[in-house]
C-alpha cells in the first residue's frame, strides 16, 4: 500500500468489494465512475463475505482497512439505528435500500396493514421482517430457509406476500423476469438501509475525495437505485453481526430500560425448565449454536455481544425467532412447551435467575423484559 497523505496515495483510489454481493458489479461501476472524476487510478481488492457464515466481522473489517483498501463500498447502515463501529467511520450514504413488502402483481396491498387477517406472509429464517410479526399479530409467518424459496413461495402463489432484501429482490427478478411481482418499501422499524463505504482514520483523506465526488455526481450520471449490498441474510448474519448489533427499535415492542449489571433481575422461569431446556436445546439447536451456545452455523446465543443493551431486543423478541424459526431444518416444528423450555435456558445462560412460576407461552411471547446479558 501506498503511504497514506502522500501525493502518491492521492493518485489512487483503493476500494475493497464483497465479491459475494449481489450488486458487487455495481459497487465497481460506482468506483470506476468515482475515479474517473479524481482523475485517478482505481485499485480494486476483493473478498467473500460468504466464505463465513457469520459474514465479514468487525475485526476482519478493520484488517481490510488496514491492508487492502482505503474504502469498504457497499456497507447498509440500519437508519433507525445509526451507525456506531469502533475505529471505523462512514462516508455519505450514496443509495438506500432496505427490507420490502413483495406481493404479487395486481394485488392491492402495498404495506403490512393492507393484509386481511390471517394472510400467510413468507419470510426467510433469521431475517429482520420476522420481528414484525410482534405488531402485526393477525399475519401468520410462512418461513423459508433461503429468499429464494421465499420469493418463490409469493411468485407462484402460495402466499399472499413475502417481505425480503431488496437487493436480492432485485437479483430474483432479473433472472426470473416472468415473475409477475410488486415491490413496496416496508413502513417498519428498522427495514430502510443507507449505503455507504466505510473508512478509518488511515483512509480519512480519500474518504473525505470520495464524498466530495458524490456531491457532485448528478443523479443521471449514477444509477443510485441500482447499488444496493447483500442479499437478505444482511440483518442477522451480514457483514457485521454481534460486535456491532443495531440490535431492533425499542419502539417497535416497548420495554422498560434496563442497563447491564443491574441487581434486580426478574426471574421469568423455574430450575426445572431451564434444565428440561438445556436438554430440548442439545437434541435441537446446538448442531448450529455450539454446546457452549458460542454460535456455529447459526449465530452465538449467549453474552455481551447477543444480548447486549444497545440492541435493546426484549425476551418477546428473541422468542419470536426461537418459535417461529428454529429448528432451520423444520421452524416452528417443536411442541410449546418445548420452545418455552428452551426459551428458559437462553435466559439462564444469560444470567436471569430462576424463581418458583413457570415461563409459559403467552408469558413469553408478550414479554417486554429487556433481554441483556448478565454474566461474566
Amino acid at each position: 500500500m501506498l503511504a497514506h497523505g502522500s501525493a502518491a496515495a492521492a493518485s489512487r483510489l483503493s476500494v475493497c468489494i464483497d465479491t459475494a454481493s449481489v450488486t458487487a458489479s455495481r459497487d465497481q461501476a460506482l468506483a470506476e465512475q468515482v475515479a474517473a472524476k479524481e482523475g485517478v487510478a482505481l485499485d480494486v481488492a476483493h473478498f467473500d463475505s460468504s466464505d463465513d457464515d457469520d459474514g465479514v466481522t468487525l475485526k476482519e473489517f478493520k484488517k481490510l482497512l488496514a491492508t487492502r483498501c482505503d474504502l469498504v463500498l457497499g456497507y447498509p447502515v440500519d437508519v433507525s439505528a445509526g451507525f456506531a463501529m469502533p475505529d471505523i467511520m462512514q462516508t455519505k450514504a450514496y443509495d438506500q435500500t432496505g427490507f420490502v413488502l413483495v406481493v404479487p402483481a395486481g394485488s392491492p396491498a402495498k404495506n403490512l396493514a393492507d393484509l386481511p387477517k390471517g394472510t400467510k406472509v413468507a419470510v426467510t429464517f433469521e431475517t429482520a421482517p420476522n420481528l414484525y410479526f410482534l405488531s402485526h399479530p393477525s399475519l401468520t409467518p410462512d418461513v423459508h430457509t433461503t429468499d429464494g424459496d421465499t420469493l418463490k413461495a409469493v411468485a407462484d402463489g402460495s402466499v399472499a406476500a413475502a417481505m425480503v432484501w431488496q437487493p436480492t429482490v432485485r437479483s430474483y427478478m432479473a433472472a426470473a423476469p416472468a415473475a409477475k411481482l410488486s415491490v413496496y418499501p416496508l413502513q417498519e422499524p428498522h427495514a430502510r438501509y443507507d449505503v455507504v463505504a466505510l473508512y478509518t482514520a488511515r483512509g480519512a483523506d480519500e474518504a473525505k475525495r470520495f464524498n466530495d465526488v458524490l456531491e457532485s455526481l448528478s443523479p443521471a450520471g449514477f444509477d443510485h437505485a441500482a447499488v444496493h449490498k447483500q442479499s437478505s441474510s444482511g440483518f442477522d448474519r451480514g457483514m457485521i453481526r454481534r460486535e456491532n448489533s443495531g440490535g431492533f427499535d425499542p419502539a417497535m415492542v416497548y420495554r422498560t430500560a434496563v442497563t447491564a449489571g443491574s441487581d434486580a433481575l426478574p426471574a421469568l422461569y423455574t430450575d426445572s425448565q431451564a434444565a428440561a431446556g438445556a436438554a430440548k436445546f442439545a437434541a435441537n439447536c446446538q448442531v448450529c449454536h455450539g454446546a457452549q451456545l458460542q454460535g456455529l452455523v447459526g449465530p452465538a446465543l449467549k453474552g455481551p455481544n447477543f444480548a447486549s443493551v444497545k440492541s435493546a431486543f426484549a425476551v418477546s423478541d428473541i422468542f419470536m425467532i426461537v418459535s417461529q424459526n428454529m429448528p432451520a431444518s423444520n421452524p416452528g416444528s417443536l411442541a410449546k412447551d418445548d420452545y418455552v423450555q428452551i426459551m428458559a435456558f437462553l435466559l439462564q445462560q444469560n444470567g436471569y435467575p430462576a424463581g418458583g412460576i413457570a415461563l409459559t407461552y403467552d408469558g413469553a411471547t408478550n414479554s417486554n423484559v429487556p433481554l441483556v446479558y448478565h454474566g461474566q
